[in-house]
């Protein structure tokens, strides 16, 4: 499993129609499979579900991407799992953290960066 935090300046709206546009077109072998707007205290809260098969892993591997505000910024949590082989070593030939600079590589686009 991996996992990283994004914070950006862009409306939470935008970056939802962006990435799940854009994660799509990608690679061919990308599919969505989980897409939800709910609204908790007067706020939307996206919630995206991608999978993707990995030649490398020999296995399909899932990006979970919820998008809310925070403070009045973007905030993008993003979870890659899915990936490993093996009972007991779980290895992922980092296909994982892969799918998830796929996402990065949009989110820097549009002036986000990794929060700490």
């Amino acid at each position: 499993m991996a996992n990283r935090i994004y914070i950006g300046d862009q409306n939470e709206e935008v970056v939802y129609q962006k990435l799940k546009k854009d994660l799509l077109a990608s690679a061919i072998s990308i599919k969505l499979v989980h897409d939800e707007i709910r609204t908790m205290y007067d706020k939307k809260v996206y919630f995206l579900v991608y999978d993707q098969y990995y030649n490398r892993a020999n296995n399909r591997v899932s990006l979970s991407l919820l998008i809310s505000d925070q403070n009045g910024r973007c905030k993008v949590s993003c979870v890659g799992s899915g990936g490993g082989q093996g009972v007991f070593f779980n290895f992922s030939w980092f296909s994982e953290d892969s799918f998830i600079l796929k996402c990065e590589k949009i989110l820097f686009e549009l002036g986000f960066k990794e929060s700490q």
